[in-house]
């Protein structure tokens, strides 16, 4: 089964933001990619999950940096790991710094994974590839259940 794979980066730096998205790009990575500037518009189409009335199809996972204005990001981490209608989402964490309080504050949280800037090629490939197998095995365990 391929599951379907929507990236969402957010990411108020619009430099940034381009430089993650050339930086997939000449990985492979060629999966849809939706922005958010700001707390306000990630919050807006996050919002659009409480209304499903099963878990998406699509995988989304969520690049989420850590000084993201308009929302503190490890209690929005927090909320969508606790939502049964965003749990669903995988998060992974964006920051300028390893900081072992700040790593433990979002594990703790639920974060998929953690990746410190400029994202290097070798560690978005295997929190990348960790999370489509994850996906994949959550599909066929939720289709084996059903039987």
């Amino acid at each position: 089964m391929d599951k379907k794979t929507v990236l969402l980066i957010a990411e108020s730096n619009e430099g940034h933001f381009r430089l993650i998205q050339k930086n997939l790009q000449s990985w492979g990575i060629k999966y849809p990619i939706v922005h958010f500037a700001d707390g306000k518009a990630l919050l807006e189409y996050l919002s659009h999950f409480k209304t499903l009335k099963s878990p998406p199809e699509t995988m989304h996972i969520l690049l989420l940096d850590m000084d993201f204005p308009g929302v503190d990001s490890i209690e929005l981490l927090g909320t969508i790991k606790k939502d049964p209608k965003l749990k669903y989402i995988y998060v992974v964490m964006l920051a300028v710094s390893y900081d072992l309080m700040t790593i433990g504050k979002c594990f703790g949280s639920g974060c998929s994974g953690y990746l410190v800037k400029p994202i290097k090629q070798s560690e978005f490939m295997t929190v990348f590839n960790r999370l489509c197998r994850r996906g994949l095995s959550e599909e066929t365990q939720a289709v084996e259940d059903l039987y």
